[in-house]
C-alpha cells in the first residue's frame, strides 16, 4: 500500500478513536481534549510494540496542514458565533488581555527563566527563552469552553475568555513571525534588530488584519446575499471565506514592502474579524435552512481538526521523551512550568485590575473570574503550529547544550501543554463549581421551576390522549400520571416558597419582561425566516430589543415601549415604517398570548406582577396597531403594495413547505415534488 493510502487509513483510525472516546469522556466527566492527549500517548507506546502499526506513527501534522487547513476552521467556528456587539462591549478588557497581558506574560516568563538560569550558572540563551515565551503565551479555549458550556457559566465570562483567546492567538503569531524572522535572517545579532521596525510590523499585522478581515466579511456577505436560495453555494462560500481570508492575509507579505522591510496582515486576526462580521451582521443573508446546519457543520469540522491535533500532541509527547540529551532540560522544564503559571496570574490580574479602576461598578471583573481566567489558560493549536514552523537548522547565539535549539523549545512547550492539559483542564471544573460561577440566578431558578411545571402540564395532556386512543394500558397510564403529578406538585410547592422567600415583585416583573423579550427575539427571527420583513427592519427591531434587554439586566425599569416615531416620514421610508409597525403588531400579540399562559394558577406568579406586565404589553400592542392603521389610512397604496410583497414572500415559503409535506406523506414522488418546488404554483 502506498504512503498516501496509509496516511488516509491513519487519519481514519485517529478519527475513529476520537469518535468512540466521546462516550467515556461524557460518562466519566473528562474533558475530551484531555482524553485524546492521553490516548495519543497510549497509542504511541502501542505503535512501538507493534511494528505493523508503524504507519500510524508516520502520520505527521505538517505546519502547512495545521496553519492553512485546521487553523482557519478552528478560528471560523469560534468567531462565527461570537456576537459583534459583545466584541464591542468587551473590547477594552479583551484587548488589554490579548495585547498588554500577552506581552506582559512574555516579558515575565523570559525574565524569570533568564534571571534564575543566570544565578544558577545554567547556560540557556535569552533568545531561546524569548522564543519559548512567545509560543507558550498563546491560549487555546477548546477544553475550557466545553466546561463552561456544560456547567452553564455566565455568558459574560465565556465571551471574555473566548475573545481574549481569539485575539491573543493573533498577537502570539505576530510576535512569533517577527521573532523567527529576526533569528533566521539576522542570526540573532541584536545589532541588526530595529525595535521601531518590529513595532511597526506588529501594528501593521494587527490593524491591517482587522481592516482586511472586516473587508472580507462584508464582501462575502454581499456574495451570499446574491445566492439567497442556494443552500449548497452558501455553505461553500462560508468555507471559502474562512480559508481565502486566511490565505490572502498570509500572502500579503509578498506585496507589502516598505523601506526594504517586509510587512504582512495577520491571517489569524483577519479570519477572526471576517468570521465575526459574517456571523453577526451577515447571518440573515443565509437561508434559514442553512443557518440550521451551519453550527453542526462547523462544529464537526472543528471536531475533526481538534481531534487530530490533540491525538498527535500525545504522540509527539512520546517522541519528545526519546530526544537525545533531554535530561539537560529537567530543571528548566520545571522552571518553565512555574514561570508560565506565575506569568499568567500577573498578566490577568494586573490588566483587569487597571480596567476595574476606570469602569463602572456593574462592569467590573470579579476576583473569582480572574482566578478562572488565570487557571483556564490551556495551550493547543497555535502553540503546535508555531513549533512546527521553527526551522530545523535554527541557530541561536551562545547555544552550548547538546540538544538542538528546536528540540529544546519543543520539549519545553510540550511539557507546559501536558501540565495545562492534565492538571489545569482536569481541575478547572472543580474550581468553577467551588466558586459557584455556574450557580443559577433568581431568574434562572424561577425559569427552571416554571419550565418544569409547564412541560409536565403538556406531558399529562399528551398521556391522556394516548389513553383515549388506547395506545397505553390503564395501569401504565395511572403510573405515569401519578409520577408526573407528584413531580408537578413538588415543583409548585417549591415555586410558591420561592416567591415568598427569595424574590420581590420587582424581580418578578424583570423576569417576565426578560422572558417576553426572549419571545420577541424568537418571533422576530421567524418573521425574517419567512421573508415577512427585510434585513433592515430585522436589525432595527433586534437592536432595540438588545438595548432593552441590557437596560433591564442593568437594573433599570422598562418604562417605555419600543414605539416608532410616525411624525414626518419621507415617502421612501414608508414601506420600512409599515413593515416595522406590522412586525411589532404581530410580535406583541403573540407575546401577550404567551404571557397570559403565565397567569396559570399552577405557576404561583403573583397576580399583581403579571397583570402589570400584561397591561404594559397591551398598551404597546394597541400603540403598534394604531400606528399600523395610521400608515394604512394615510398611505394606502404604498402600504398595500408593501403588504402584497411581504405576504407574497411568506406564501412562497408556504408553497415550498406544503409541497415538501406532501412528498413526506408519499402523496408526491421526489421528481414531481422537485418540479413543483422549482416552477412554483402560479
Amino acid at each position: 500500500m502506498d504512503s498516501f493510502a496509509l496516511t488516509i487509513v491513519a487519519a481514519c483510525i485517529f478519527l475513529l478513536i476520537a469518535s468512540f472516546s466521546l462516550k467515556p469522556s461524557n460518562k466519566y466527566n473528562i474533558p475530551h481534549s484531555v482524553l485524546l492527549v492521553f490516548l495519543g500517548i497510549l497509542l504511541a507506546f502501542v505503535i512501538k510494540q507493534c511494528p505493523s502499526l508503524a504507519f500510524l506513527g508516520e502520520f505527521q501534522l505538517s505546519p502547512e496542514l495545521i496553519f492553512f487547513v485546521f487553523l482557519p476552521t478552528l478560528l471560523f467556528e469560534s468567531a462565527f458565533k461570537f456576537p459583534l456587539r459583545k466584541l464591542v462591549e468587551y473590547s477594552v478588557p479583551i484587548l488589554l488581555l490579548s495585547i498588554f497581558g500577552y506581552l506582559l506574560s512574555v516579558g515575565l516568563i523570559t525574565s524569570i527563566i533568564w534571571i534564575i538560569c543566570t544565578l544558577l550558572s545554567i547556560s540557556f540563551p535569552i533568545l531561546a527563552i524569548l522564543l519559548f515565551a512567545v509560543i507558550i503565551s498563546a491560549t487555546d479555549p477548546v477544553a475550557v469552553l466545553s466546561i463552561f458550556k456544560k456547567l452553564g457559566v455566565t455568558p459574560r465570562l465565556t465571551y471574555l475568555f473566548e475573545g481574549e483567546s481569539l485575539f491573543n492567538d493573533g498577537t502570539s503569531y505576530a510576535m512569533f513571525v517577527i521573532l523567527i524572522g529576526f533569528l533566521t535572517h539576522s542570526a540573532g545579532n541584536l545589532d541588526l534588530f530595529h525595535l521601531d521596525i518590529a513595532i511597526l510590523q506588529f501594528v501593521v499585522m494587527f490593524i491591517g488584519g482587522i481592516l482586511f478581515g472586516v473587508f472580507m466579511g462584508y464582501a462575502f456577505m454581499w456574495l451570499i446575499s446574491k445566492v439567497k436560495t442556494e443552500e449548497t453555494i452558501q455553505l461553500t462560500l462560508s468555507l471559502v471565506m474562512a480559508n481565502l481570508t486566511f490565505l490572502l492575509a498570509d500572502l500579503s507579505k509578498h506585496f507589502l514592502h516598505i523601506g526594504g522591510h517586509e510587512f504582512e496582515f495577520s491571517a489569524i486576526i483577519a479570519t477572526v474579524m471576517a468570521s465575526i462580521i459574517l456571523g453577526s451582521r451577515g447571518i440573515q443573508k443565509f437561508d434559514s435552512s442553512v443557518r440550521a446546519h451551519m453550527d453542526i457543520l462547523w462544529e464537526h469540522f472543528a471536531f475533526i481538526a481538534n481531534s487530530l491535533i490533540f491525538i498527535l500532541i500525545g504522540m509527539l509527547t512520546v517522541q519528545v521523551m526519546t530526544v537525545p540529551n533531554i535530561t539537560e532540560l529537567w530543571f528548566i522544564i520545571l522552571l518553565a512550568i512555574v514561570s508560565v503559571i506565575f506569568a499568567r496570574i500577573i498578566s490577568i490580574y494586573l490588566p483587569l485590575n487597571i480596567f476595574n479602576l476606570f469602569t463602572r461598578e456593574d462592569r467590573k471583573i470579579s476576583k473569582d473570574w480572574m482566578k478562572i481566567l488565570s487557571w483556564g489558560s490551556l495551550r493547543g493549536a497555535i502553540a503546535i503550529a508555531s513549533l512546527l514552523m521553527i526551522p530545523d537548522n535554527l541557530a541561536i547565539p551562545h547555544w552550548t547544550l547538546e540538544i538542538s535549539p528546536k528540540d529544546a523549545i519543543i520539549t519545553l512547550v510540550i511539557a507546559c501543554i501536558l501540565f495545562t492539559t492534565f492538571v489545569k483542564a482536569v481541575t478547572l471544573e472543580y474550581f468553577v463549581e467551588k466558586m459557584q460561577l455556574a450557580k443559577f440566578s433568581h431568574i434562572e431558578t424561577l425559569e427552571t421551576l416554571e419550565g418544569k411545571i409547564l412541560t409536565i402540564t403538556m406531558l399529562l395532556e399528551k398521556i391522556e390522549q394516548l389513553r383515549d386512543k388506547k395506545y397505553i394500558s390503564r395501569k401504565n397510564f395511572a403510573r405515569f400520571v401519578k409520577e408526573y403529578k407528584s413531580s408537578k406538585k413538588h415543583s409548585i410547592r417549591k415555586i410558591a416558597n420561592f416567591f415568598i422567600k427569595d424574590v420581590d415583585e420587582e424581580n418578578i416583573k424583570t423576569f417576565l419582561h426578560l422572558h417576553a423579550l426572549t419571545i420577541e427575539k424568537k418571533i422576530l427571527q421567524t418573521l425574517i425566516d419567512h421573508h415577512e420583513i427585510s434585513e433592515q427592519t430585522y436589525w432595527t427591531l433586534f437592536d432595540k430589543l438588545i438595548k432593552q434587554e441590557a437596560r433591564l439586566k442593568g437594573g433599570a425599569k422598562q418604562i417605555q415601549g419600543p414605539y416608532i416615531d410616525l411624525g414626518k416620514i419621507a415617502e421612501e421610508e414608508i414601506p420600512l415604517r409599515y413593515q416595522m409597525t406590522r412586525a411589532r403588531t404581530v410580535i406583541l400579540k403573540k407575546v401577550l398570548r404567551r404571557l397570559e399562559e403565565f397567569a396559570c394558577p399552577d405557576l404561583c406568579i403573583p397576580k399583581n406582577a403579571i397583570n402589570i406586565v400584561i397591561a404594559q404589553y397591551k398598551k404597546w400592542s394597541q400603540k403598534a396597531e394604531d400606528d399600523n392603521a395610521h400608515l394604512l389610512e394615510k398611505y394606502p397604496k404604498i402600504c398595500r403594495k408593501g403588504e402584497y410583497a411581504i405576504i407574497g414572500e411568506y406564501i412562497k415559503d408556504l408553497e415550498q413547505e406544503y409541497i415538501k409535506q406532501l412528498e413526506e406523506k408519499s402523496i408526491l414522488n421526489a421528481k414531481v415534488s422537485k418540479y413543483l418546488q422549482s416552477t412554483g404554483l402560479k
